[in-house]
């Protein structure tokens, strides 16, 4: 039995508000382990304060020495879904995270392979579409039922956005890096199970 592209973005569709879902209910863990992947709730979210703070990293913060000043060496992902919006991010260094609006937080997945491949082959697809993007002149996140990604390059911001609703179709030209955000979340899923 073949696996349909639609039915492939309507699994990960799916699993993303389950993933939502079963980690609201969690009571909050912290550990000393600064290696092991640690999953947040808080009262009062940090989430606003965190996620502008992702747009302003610079490939120097992470050491990266880039090929041009147009190679995207960050990517960032909001998904502003009806009740909580979803950021996934991704560098070059296969540092990826996941931030949720509603306080839930997913980090530290640079210490598996699994995530580092992930978070690389977004910032690749961020490079694939960097043409389609244009310069950033905001850093929030996208309305309602939209999806928005922030290429970050060493010159400047840019920006690629879609209707949400459009990504099981195949010519959307958000689709590619939408499943590959969602890749990133299914890794975390995967290592926090």
């Amino acid at each position: 039995m073949a696996i349909t592209t639609k039915t492939l973005i309507n699994f990960s569709i799916l699993l993303l508000i389950c993933f939502i879902t079963a980690c609201s209910d969690h009571t909050p863990t912290i550990t000393e382990d600064s290696y092991r992947v640690t999953e947040i709730k808080l009262a009062d979210s940090p989430y606003k304060n965190t996620r502008d703070s992702l747009i302003l990293i610079t490939s120097d913060q992470l050491n990266l020495q880039l090929k041009d000043s147009t190679e995207v060496y960050g990517i960032l992902m909001d998904w502003n879904m009806k009740d909580a919006i979803v950021t996934v991010n991704a560098f070059a260094s296969g540092d990826a995270s996941i931030y949720m609006s509603t306080g839930q937080k997913f980090v530290g997945g640079a210490e598996y392979e699994i995530i580092q491949t992930a978070a690389k082959d977004f910032v690749s697809l961020g490079n694939k579409h960097f043409a389609k993007a244009h310069e950033a002149t905001k850093s929030g996140p996208p309305t309602k039922g939209r999806a928005g990604f922030y290429l970050l390059t060493s010159s400047g911001k840019y920006y690629l956005e879609g209707d949400a609703a459009t990504l099981k179709d195949k010519d959307s030209p958000i689709r590619e890096l939408f499943l590959s955000a969602n890749k990133v979340i299914t890794e975390y899923r995967y290592i926090t199970e």
